[in-house]
């Protein structure tokens, strides 16, 4: 099989853009390894939103003798609280899934992706153990930064310079000001 285009990592931007290519008639496939939404659907907007919902409703509880409400007690059960912002996620991820089950010229492919090579002018990648042939990828891989090397080796000679400099002598140094006027020192 070859795909026109494999996206790997459909978030929040990948699953839009291979239901719009396989309405288009590309053959599209969708890699992830994990759970399907990028990280606003999974650890991001969904739970956070839920949770601040869940606050929402317990403060204007709090305030219901301004709208003629008798509300005894507002307990909030923060276990439950996230439950439901669990419940919101699965019922997402699941939601996903769905809409892109039976669509024609779609498939999701679960696991890790890999580039493996070139076949001539497609890429080979490896996902879940399948050989997947395509002639474009699209990598949607979401949230997770990575510090390129480079800047990791300038941030280590940096600390490392930093560790071997004499202490700075401030019982010498000048005295700051109000808003560097010289109003502290009564000019």
């Amino acid at each position: 099989d070859v795909l026109d285009v494999l996206i790997i990592g459909p978030g929040q931007a990948g699953v839009p853009l291979a239901r719009e290519l396989a309405a288009r008639g590309k053959r599209v496939g969708l890699a992830e390894r994990k759970h399907l939404g990028g990280s606003c659907v999974n650890f991001g907007c969904t739970p956070t939103k839920a949770v601040i919902a869940s606050a929402r409703v317990a403060q204007l509880a709090r305030r219901g003798t301004e709208f003629g409400l008798d509300i005894p007690k507002v307990a909030v059960d923060f276990k439950a609280v996230l439950e439901r912002a669990r419940a919101l996620v699965t019922q997402s991820r699941l939601s996903l899934r769905d809409g892109l089950a039976d669509r024609e010229n779609l498939r999701l492919y679960p696991g890790h992706a890999r580039f493996t090579g070139r076949q001539g002018s497609l890429f080979q990648v490896q996902i879940g153990g399948q050989e997947i042939s395509a002639r474009e990828v699209v990598l949607d891989t979401g949230t997770r930064s990575a510090i390129p090397m480079a800047a990791r080796c300038h941030r280590r000679r940096a600390r490392s310079s930093a560790r071997r400099r004499p202490p700075a002598n401030t019982a010498s140094a000048p005295r700051s000001t109000a808003a560097g006027t010289g109003a502290a020192a009564g000019r």
